[in-house]
């Protein structure tokens, strides 16, 4: 391989010349695939690696395939979920467990979305495209059952205008805390009801109501707001609620983030101070002397479930609370993973229990003292263990997002194994929740000082 030297394009845009041998070791895939594509895979310095790689690439490719349809969509948190449509199963699941969860949970979503439709009469026609409905079940983390009514996003054409909507960053959200306490301002959160379907739709379709309707089954209707699962809903509602904010509550948007506003305001003392809104799809977190007026305002244009408004206590999965600092006397907000933890290992030590495997107890470290889960020569797994490991790697990456900052290097290491992991992988990913078992409390404060 000496005297071959290669152009590499770096992550900043730059390039740089390298050695063969270098950028071989640092992504064989890529070089290999680059040798096969200009037609050099044959010479001395490539043929004895790349087929190997290419090989490995394809095997690899073609097996995570197949895991990916293996994977069971139909149950979540230990629970049957029923697949979308399939509103007589999810009545059926209810007469089998002696509930009325699903039930309950399609006539709230019903009674929200109808305001969406326009029902024409059975004899009045209809020239516009045609979309069929889509009915969703899923379980949040507390177990509640939910149900959302969409339109095929599949079945519409792309519109020629922009369709991206933004959402508020968690990085955003944290900062806003800190300046909760710097300012000694209070901070209250709400929940837009059907958000999507405050704003008109971009879209001229119509649809068939389904049995989840009643009275109206079988009807045509127009869609006439901002439906879920339509191409252009998310713009749509983002597009309403800048509006709103801007015209009439008259705050402007920061540069840094569009989706935190903000607005000049005073308090009763006379000093000047940011009072602010942080808004996440339908999430809305509002930080001002009097947050409470601020969403009475809100409410004027869009209805806000008036059992959400309160002080934070979770917020796009983080668990939200106070905290009192040591030599403090007041108290300081802290976000923490608490109680997604919690469920968390409650739903793996049930997958694992069928695999006579259980978690550790007293254990003080993210990995095994001195593994390197590189020079791992374990037999892999099989589909199904690899499906497993894959959900494993999954919740601890959304951990890290929620704070726990201890396990990142740990998680990012075993991530890069997701598609071909071996037993004792799985036994190191087992391990970090042991050690997440060890300590489930870990906050980041915000520390006014």
């Amino acid at each position: 391989m000496k005297g071959w030297l290669l152009c590499a394009e770096l992550s900043n845009g730059s390039t740089e010349w390298m050695q063969l041998k270098i950028a071989k070791d640092a992504s064989p895939i890529k070089v290999a695939r680059y040798a096969v594509a200009n037609k050099i895979a044959d010479g001395p310095a490539f043929r004895w690696w790349v087929p190997y790689f290419i090989n490995k690439q394809d095997r690899i490719i073609s097996a995570v395939r197949q895991r990916v349809a293996k994977i069971r969509k139909n149950e979540k948190f230990g629970l049957e979920v029923p697949k979308p449509n399939d509103i007589r199963r999810a009545l059926k699941i209810d007469d089998e467990t002696g509930t009325t969860h699903w039930r309950e949970a399609l006539t709230r979503e019903t009674r929200t979305v109808l305001p969406a439709f326009k029902i024409l009469k059975k004899e009045e026609k209809v020239l516009l495209g045609y979309n069929e409905l889509l009915t969703v079940y899923d379980l949040t983390m507390d177990l509640t059952r939910k149900t959302r009514i969409c339109a095929r996003g599949d079945q519409t054409e792309t519109p020629s205008s922009v369709t991206y909507a933004s959402v508020v960053t968690r990085e955003s959200i944290r900062i806003g805390f800190v300046l909760a306490l710097l300012n000694d301002l209070e901070v209250l959160t709400a929940d837009v009801a059907g958000a999507y379907l405050n704003a008109p739709c971009a879209e001229k379709v119509y649809t068939i109501l389904g049995e989840e309707f009643g009275d109206y089954a079988g009807r045509k209707a127009l869609i006439i707001m901002a439906l879920y699962g339509l191409k252009s809903a998310g713009y749509s509602w983002r597009s309403f609620c800048a509006r709103i904010l801007r015209e009439e509550l008259h705050f402007i948007p920061c540069r840094a983030d569009m989706d935190v506003w903000r607005r000049a305001a005073r308090k009763a003392n006379g000093t000047r101070y940011y009072e602010y809104i942080f808004v996440y799809t339908d999430d809305i977190i509002s930080i001002s002397k009097y947050p409470r007026r601020i969403l009475d305002n809100m409410n004027k244009h869009f209805l806000l479930k008036a059992d959400s408004i309160k002080e934070p206590s979770r917020y796009l999965g983080a668990s939200i609370s106070k905290h009192l600092m040591d030599g403090d006397s007041h108290y300081t907000w802290a976000i923490g993973s608490k109680e997604y933890l919690i469920e968390s290992l409650r739903v793996v030590k049930q997958k694992i229990e069928s695999l006579n495997l259980k978690l550790k107890s007293k254990v003080t470290s993210a990995l095994p003292s001195g593994y390197k889960p590189e020079l791992d020569a374990s037999n892999y797994l099989d589909d199904d263990n690899t499906v497993l490991y894959m959900q494993l790697i999954g919740i601890l990456r959304w951990l890290v997002e929620l704070g726990r900052i201890d396990i990142c290097a740990e998680v990012s290491m075993m991530s890069s194994y997701n598609c071909m992991p071996r037993v004792t992988h799985l036994h190191a990913g087992l391990h970090i929740f042991s050690y997440l078992q060890a300590d489930l409390d870990w906050k980041i404060v915000m520390d006014s000082a």
